[in-house]
C-alpha cells in the first residue's frame, strides 16, 4: 500500500496520509491528530473527495469535543 504523506495539513500541524484502500474499493485518509495513532477520518471514490470527507469529519469531532 502506497501512502501519499500531507503535511501542515488543513491549516494545522495534523498528520494525515491518503491511500487507495484495495479492500474497501475506495481511497481513504487518515488522521495522526496526536503523533501517536492514526485514524481512518475519510473517504471517497478520488483522493480529494476522500480528504475532503476527513476535513469535514475531522472539523465536526474537534468542535464536538469537551
Amino acid at each position: 500500500m502506497k501512502y501519499l504523506e500531507l503535511s501542515d495539513w488543513a491549516g494545522s500541524a495534523v498528520e494525515a496520509r491518503v491511500y487507495y484502500d484495495s479492500d474497501e474499493n475506495e481511497f481513504a485518509c487518515d488522521i495522526n491528530p496526536h503523533g501517536d495513532a492514526y485514524h481512518r477520518m475519510g473517504s471517497g471514490r478520488n483522493p480529494k473527495r476522500a480528504v475532503e470527507d476527513a476535513i469535514r469529519n475531522w472539523n465536526h469531532f474537534d468542535q464536538n469535543r469537551v
